[in-house]
Formats: C-alpha cells, structure tokens, sequence
C-alpha cells in the first residue's frame, strides 16, 4: 500500500495559505507521496485564478473598501 502524506497545517494568515499550495507543488517530484493538504485562512481574502480576468471576476473596489486582500494563483496546474 501507497503512503499518503498529511499536511494539517490548521489556520494560517491568507497569503500563507495560497503560498503552501506553491511551495509544495513546487518541492514534489514524482518520488514524493500524494499528498493532501488541509488549511484554512484565519482571515476572509480573494484568491483569483491564473486564467481569470482580474476586472471581470472581483469587485476591487468593494475588496478594497472591505479590506480583503486580494491574491492571484501563479500555478496554472
């Protein structure tokens, strides 16, 4: 049986959570175990796709306005 690794890292501030998601995307290669991570953000916050229309997706006035830290995903993957 495969091992599957778990990564619970509990609730962490909103660029932490997305950066976790890169960082170990980047760091697996195919020798590295599946892995599952759980994560919250502490706090609200907008993460918009690689592909997304920044504009078009996310009022950034109201983000703005409401102090919700807005974040785009570099990985495509």
């Amino acid at each position: 049986m495969e091992s599957i690794r778990l990564l619970d890292l509990g609730y962490v501030a909103p660029l932490h959570s997305q950066a976790v998601y890169h960082a170990v995307g980047h760091a697996l290669d195919a020798a590295a175990p599946d892995t599952i991570i759980l994560v919250s953000s502490d706090r609200p916050y907008v993460c918009v796709g690689y592909h997304q229309a920044l504009e078009k997706e996310v009022d950034l006035d109201y983000c703005r306005d409401h102090g919700l830290p807005v974040y785009r995903r570099v990985s495509s993957q």
